[in-house]
Formats: C-alpha cells, sequence, structure tokens
C-alpha cells in the first residue's frame, strides 16, 4: 500500500533513509528512532508558523 505523506512545511528532501525504505515497520516498532526524510523548509517564517501549532506527542496523547 502506497499513502501520501503529510509534511508540515515545504521545501526540498535532502536525504531518505534507505533503512527504512528497506523495512518499512521499523516505523512502527521504533517512530521515535526511524525516519523517512529529511526537509530542507523552504520559508523559516513557515517552520515558525507551523511549530506554534503542531502537538508534540504529549499533547497528541491528550487528544485520544
Amino acid at each position: 500500500m502506497v499513502a501520501g505523506i503529510y509534511a508540515p512545511v515545504s521545501g526540498e528532501v535532502v536525504d531518505i533513509c534507505q533503512a527504512t525504505l528497506g523495512a518499512p515497520d521499523s516505523l512502527n516498532a521504533d517512530a521515535y528512532a526511524a525516519w523517512l526524510f529529511r526537509i530542507k523548509p523552504a520559508d523559516a517564517a513557515e517552520v515558525a508558523q507551523q511549530l506554534g501549532v503542531l502537538l508534540d506527542a504529549d499533547a497528541y496523547v491528550a487528544t485520544l
């Protein structure tokens, strides 16, 4: 199955984790250690704005 990925900022993908591509279940096993890609943000102001509205892990759990 292929699904889209929500990125909170626009920018350029500068690195892709080959290990995760080879074993995508690693995201489920340890979501804080595994990663998919790194993005170089296009606009610092956009990053600052988005950081103000994104939930951290504790805030997300509180919504469940």
